[in-house]
């Protein structure tokens, strides 16, 4: 299963400096560039976690997950709701 990269996107963005905006205190962009420096280990080890799951998933769940997606997107998906209700139940129950 792949997990969309669009979230890793958003966080780089918001570790790169804008251009031509003001950098601040020299306290405040110390603490910035320490932020930056732990977001950067946050976003390798999730990158790193995305991967091991992928290597994990089987082909057929792979391309269960593919059918899946393609349905939901052409608004082809029809939720079975007992089915979902049973779930929900067995959950709540297990809590």
């Amino acid at each position: 299963m792949r997990i969309s990269s669009n979230y890793l996107q958003l966080i780089n963005r918001i570790l790169t400096d804008e251009p031509g905006k003001p950098s601040g205190s020299s306290k405040k962009a110390t603490s910035g560039s320490e932020d930056r420096k732990e977001l950067s280990k946050l976003i390798t080890g999730l990158q790193q976690e995305m991967d091991r799951i992928d290597a994990e998933v089987s082909p057929e769940r792979a391309a269960r997950l593919q059918s899946l997606a393609e349905q939901i997107e052409q608004g082809k998906y029809d939720v079975d709701s007992n089915k979902l209700a049973e779930a929900m139940l067995k959950f709540i129950n297990k809590v």
